[in-house]
């Protein structure tokens, strides 16, 4: 009761705090901190008037987590199916979506990535080709794929849970975590790299840890796990690390046995060079061994350009030039971590409350059954999500972040969390300051939770809306034929138009930093000699193209007139056309 009191007294007195701080007028650029106080206010004053129903009503479904598992998942896959089909129409575009879709729409016109034109990874490209020929060159068609390869993370998240810790109630709650996440559902609609090769790597981690579980030695298991984590860095090269990561965690299971550890972990390397050594045969068809030996095309490369880097920064034979001009903004880089950490607070939250517990009772000598039981799963998860964050520090050292590279570490976490929820509620019976204090970390959990979903909307880190994008779309398409060619930072009026990107670039994001001689050569030429037929200024051709090669100005004053102009994004969007009378 001493509790209930102090709850209805804070949140009272948050509440009155928001009240004031707007008849004051004072307000954060964000908002975050009027968000903080009306959504901490109001579940504090819920929760003290109604504590004990509350927690009741938590555990019935706790009950129901066990005696309903399937029915439970299959409802929260529903409702999350439809959370998400709501939003696929109404999602703004990313500049990369478009550049992604015309990857796959140059390979159903015949041609070859990385032969005919620079692409992201082959079977990444290959997908969203075989899918485009499928559904048709639709943006909003193209979004079913991560859509379902989001859902089907989900249920390698549900399989991984009841393999690690032989529990329906763990595998089903961090199951519907993840799908409720606000990071997960605003990024599952939105064609990006992140989730296809996240849905590949869970499924190795599935596989790996089926075999190093099974009593029976089924070596097609772990060769399939290999198979998976080739195709997840053929998806995104920040997959390599799964190989570090599989190899630690067979050390760990096989500390004690050398000849497990040489023959597991080789099944893995044998189901990854068959992937690889298909890719090196195709593609080595049309470039050449040596050519492809050298490239992102060869996992080995992936690997040594890091210690390259590393040593060449250790021995200072980098200018500070040439190591700033690839990196974003380190303000922006920071910035992007900031919110990653803010909007998955309440994940950190229940994490770093489960290690306390934990160091607490290794400090004391406590003993939990329940730890003791699943060590060795929680280590196999602790390996997952160090190797991640590992690289994705070198990462943001070397190169850039945004918050949907969050993205691939989020199936662990939901994990870990799930087991964090159920290992303190388990600790509740021992310990007298988590049966005292459970109500309050309960509601601070769903506070931070509702919080983060404040700072999500449709136009979360994406640039230009749906009805931009039809509109400037549809305008091209009637002023235009197939062949005809537009220059822009995005490639999503190109492709939903079916016209041709300029000199054949689908990824003009590449010269937001720098650009080549060879690049800025063949640029010139095609400006003076074969000008493209439009011209789209769309916030990001000023960021990419006009910022290496402002002379392209003078050249849209002197030969382009300005034919259309579409507002209600982040940026406008000017068409301009070749001026045929000049």
């Amino acid at each position: 009761m001493n509790c209930n009191r102090i709850l209805i007294i804070s949140g009272f007195f948050l509440l009155f705090l928001y009240l004031i701080y707007n008849i004051i007028g004072i307000q954060t650029s964000s908002g975050f901190f009027n968000y903080a106080l009306i959504i901490f206010g109001s579940c504090f004053l819920l929760f003290g008037i109604a504590q004990e129903k509350i927690l009741n009503f938590f555990g019935k479904i706790n009950e129901l987590f066990e005696s309903k598992t399937y029915h439970i998942l299959f409802i929260a896959l529903i409702v999350s199916l439809l959370i998400r089909l709501f939003l696929l129409p109404e999602r703004w575009i990313n500049p990369d979506e478009g550049a992604h879709l015309y990857d796959a729409k140059f390979i159903l016109d015949g041609k070859i990535p990385f032969v005919d034109y620079e692409s992201r990874m082959p079977v990444y490209a290959y997908i969203l080709a075989a899918w485009a020929k499928i559904f048709g060159c639709n943006y909003l068609y193209m979004r079913l794929l991560p859509l379902f390869a989001n859902i089907g993370i989900c249920i390698f998240i549900f399989l991984i849970g009841k393999k690690l810790f032989n529990s329906n109630r763990i595998a089903l709650l961090a199951s519907i975590i993840y799908l409720f996440l606000p990071l997960s559902i605003i990024w599952s609609v939105v064609v990006k790299t992140e989730l296809i090769e996240t849905f590949f790597v869970c499924a190795g981690m599935y596989f790996l840890f089926s075999y190093i579980k099974s009593e029976e030695e089924n070596n097609s298991i772990v060769f399939i796990s290999g198979i998976f984590y080739a195709l997840a860095y053929y998806v995104r090269k920040s997959a390599i690390i799964m190989l570090i990561a599989s190899l630690l965690i067979i050390i760990y299971f096989y500390r004690n046995d050398i000849y497990r550890i040489i023959k597991t972990y080789g099944l893995v390397l044998l189901g990854y060079s068959f992937v690889v050594l298909i890719i090196l045969l195709y593609f080595g068809n049309f470039l050449g061994f040596s050519m492809v030996w050298n490239s992102t095309l060869n996992p080995l490369d992936t690997i040594i350009d890091p210690i390259i880097k590393i040593t060449e920064i250790s021995t200072e034979t980098t200018t500070s030039t040439t190591s700033n001009i690839l990196h974003q903004p380190y303000y922006q880089t920071i910035l992007s971590w900031k919110w990653t950490l803010i909007l998955n607070s309440f994940i950190f939250f229940g994490i770093f409350l489960f290690i306390s517990l934990v160091i607490y009772n290794i400090i004391y000598n406590k003993n939990n059954d329940m730890f003791e039981t699943d060590k060795s799963s929680l280590i196999f998860l602790c390996i997952w999500i160090v190797s991640i964050f590992v690289f994705y520090l070198y990462y943001t050292i070397g190169y850039k972040f945004y918050i949907q590279y969050f993205g691939e570490v989020l199936p662990v976490l939901a994990l870990t969390l799930a087991y964090a929820i159920y290992f303190i509620i388990n600790e509740k019976k021992s310990n007298k300051i988590i049966n005292n204090y459970i109500g309050l970390i309960s509601i601070v959990m769903i506070a931070l939770y509702l919080l983060s979903i404040c700072f999500f909307s449709v136009s979360s880190d994406c640039v230009w809306s749906p009805d931009t994008v039809d509109e400037v779309s549809h305008y091209i398409e009637s002023h235009s034929d197939e062949y005809d060619v537009v220059m822009s930072g995005a490639m999503i009026w190109t492709f939903e138009s079916n016209t041709k990107p300029f000199i054949n670039i689908t990824h003009p994001l590449m010269f937001l930093y720098t650009i080549s001689e060879k690049n800025k050569n063949e640029i010139e030429y095609q400006m003076e000699h074969n000008k493209p037929e439009f011209i789209i200024l769309d916030g990001y051709t000023e960021k990419t193209y006009l910022r290496q090669m402002p002379e392209i100005y003078d050249v849209i004053n002197e030969s382009y007139i300005l034919t259309y102009e579409v507002n209600g994004s982040s940026h406008p969007v000017k068409i301009y056309e070749i001026d045929t009378n000049e």
